[in-house]
């Protein structure tokens, strides 16, 4: 698989648009991969556009469904995660650069707490990703013993710049002892972290 996997830490940033900052006006989701020390490492761009992908991002926000491409620095699709319309509980799901399943990731009921399991291709769970209901910006990746193998964070732009841009930018950090190798599961995590920002992020603008 790309080179793009070929880590344990990842810099998603999400690129806003200044008719989208100055008007409120929601536009396709695109977001910079980057290293830990600000290496490019590639891109993501949400697919769709028309005026009824227009209307789906405007009436149906957070809830809409969505097909972005995660492409490595050469510009070549690396994955591809997508996620159908929901009304309560979200699932999502990741392919290869080729079509192949990878993973998926699906949110699970709880109370007091946020919670997604992260799915091989097989079905079988490879990571939780859990965060307390107080715990706004940071989420554990956790084994099936509930040991931590990771993080998945929300860091801050600088005030001002969260305020004015509502950009998006979130670290994703494998270093337990029990933090997935493989491609496939790197994929899904990545995968649950684009999840995490459609399902928790989309909207705090208006919020």
């Amino acid at each position: 698989m790309s080179a793009l996997l070929e880590r344990g830490t990842w810099v998603i940033q999400q690129k806003k648009e200044w008719g989208e900052i100055l008007v409120n006006l929601e536009t396709r989701n695109k977001y910079e991969v980057l290293s830990e020390n600000g290496e490019p490492l590639g891109f993501v761009a949400e697919e769709g556009t028309g005026f009824l992908q227009f209307l789906k991002r405007m009436l149906l926000r957070r809830h809409r469904p969505f097909v972005i491409t995660i492409f490595d620095k050469e510009g070549k699709p690396a994955l591809r995660v997508r996620r159908p319309w929901f009304w309560i509980w979200s699932s999502t799901f990741v392919e290869d650069g080729g079509g192949r399943p990878v993973g998926s990731i699906h949110r699970k009921f709880r109370w007091l707490s946020r919670r997604f399991d992260v799915l091989d291709a097989s079905g079988q769970v490879a990571a939780g990703v859990d965060a307390g209901f107080w715990r706004i910006w940071t989420f554990d990746l956790v084994d099936a013993s509930g040991a931590k193998m990771g993080t998945i964070t929300k860091k801050w732009g600088g005030l001002l710049k969260e305020v004015f841009t509502d950009a998006d930018r979130f670290l994703v950090v494998l270093d337990g002892q029990t933090a997935p190798r493989t491609d496939d599961a790197k994929a899904a995590i990545l995968g649950a972290a684009l999840a995490l920002d459609f399902d928790y992020f989309e909207d705090n603008q208006r919020s």
